[in-house]
């Protein structure tokens, strides 16, 4: 078969793959009709994908109507697998997902985050690992924290961990048969938020607050990095000249006032005790068990600087959503003042469109690496699992 069937038929592969990926069920004829495909070239791809062992048949669907019976077809989940990975300062979180995104395996190592070199060690060992431990993975995404390259998979810079100019990418892959996706831990999230159900966004607007704060801006066409891999970046937005020192070397980033750190760090100074309190599931316990008026104040006074953030993401982006992931999800004090200190700033016509939400999900960064690789693997035609197996890209 010359290039251009075999990349035409192999580019029909993918879609009908993603397609019952995210209809659960169909047949063939459903899949001929709404991928404007021929019921021959249907076929002939489903059948191959029966023997690979990727699709199942599941008995006659008998809703059907007029004409022959239909049969109806699923995917065999764990015929393919994703690995992410979100590296933190001291830990690596990881989870495998089948086809579906069912997750089959969640787990966290000790990694050296501050140390590039020792990480990407300590990471080489967990995707080999990994690699190993399963012959249907189609690849391995890493989220970390920072300015990244999603296409060299250079992390260009990342205040929280220290880095600068780190081939992740390059490192990673050269010990690896399968290919390697390395992207910014809150892009990845995004991802992750925008697939959820079956009902997509028409566009999305991801905002995180953990031990950095991060957005991402995501629609029908994906994740928009920009000419720099910078936009989304709201935590170095400044929002109080005489602020704190962000670690960025500018004064009064939203990420020195409203991250994790820097809410413990407020109420330790208002509550006047120290409180061992490292992780943002830690500080949501915490705040939902402690009742009092200092405490309120900061939240009421973090969720003030967050709103200040909102009016440029409404006006800049238009996102039909704007979802706030915060352990603050529960604070009706915080989740007050950020409304009113963003309508306050917006356009009424504007704040009236945009369906703001807050939630928590400390999981969402590792799930959105594991989904990228899925992503990836259905957008890119050239290439299936075999030629991932034999050529290590």
């Amino acid at each position: 078969m010359s290039k251009g069937p075999s990349l035409l038929r192999l580019t029909n592969k993918k879609r009908i793959l993603r397609f019952l990926r995210e209809h659960s069920v169909s047949s063939r004829q459903d899949i001929a009709k709404a991928l404007k495909l021929s019921k021959n070239t249907v076929s002939l791809i489903v059948e191959q994908l029966i023997r690979e062992g990727k699709v199942r048949e599941m008995g006659l669907d008998e809703t059907s109507h007029v004409g022959r019976p239909r049969i109806k077809l699923s995917i065999v989940p764990e015929s393919m697998t994703a690995v992410g990975v979100w590296v933190k300062k001291r830990e690596a979180q990881y989870q495998v997902i089948d086809y579906s995104s069912r997750a089959m395996e969640k787990g966290c190592v000790e990694i050296d985050g501050e140390d590039p070199e020792k990480c990407l060690e300590q990471l080489q060992q967990l995707s080999l690992h990994l690699q190993s431990k399963y012959e249907t993975l189609l690849g391995i995404g890493i989220g970390i924290p920072g300015l990244v390259d999603p296409y060299q998979g250079i992390v260009h810079y990342s205040s929280h961990l220290g880095w600068e100019q780190v081939p992740v990418k390059a490192r990673l892959q050269g010990a690896l048969r399968v290919p390697v996706r390395v992207l910014n831990n809150v892009k990845a999230a995004s991802l992750f938020h925008f697939h959820l159900g079956k009902k997509r966004n028409s566009s999305l607007f991801y905002l995180r607050m953990d031990e950095g704060v991060g957005g991402s801006f995501i629609d029908q066409n994906g994740i928009f990095f920009g000419s720099s891999w910078t936009a989304g970046e709201i935590g170095h937005l400044s929002v109080e000249d005489h602020g704190p020192l962000c670690r960025c070397g500018k004064k009064g980033c939203l990420e020195t006032l409203v991250s994790v750190p820097a809410i413990v760090r407020k109420l330790e100074e208002d509550l006047r005790q120290p409180l061992n309190i490292r992780r943002a599931d830690e500080l949501r316990t915490f705040v939902a068990e402690t009742a009092d008026a200092s405490m309120a104040k900061v939240l009421r006074e973090t969720g003030h600087y967050l709103g200040q953030v909102i009016p440029s993401i409404i006006h800049f982006f238009d996102p039909e959503r704007i979802i706030i992931d915060t352990p603050l999800d529960q604070v009706q004090e915080f989740r007050q003042a950020v409304l009113e200190s963003a309508s306050r700033r917006t356009l009424k016509h504007s704040f009236d469109q945009v369906k703001i939400g807050f939630l928590f999900d400390p999981h969402s960064a590792v799930a959105g690496a594991a989904q990228a690789i899925i992503f990836q693997y259905e957008s890119h035609p050239g290439k299936d699992e075999t030629q991932v197996k034999n050529q290590g890209s």
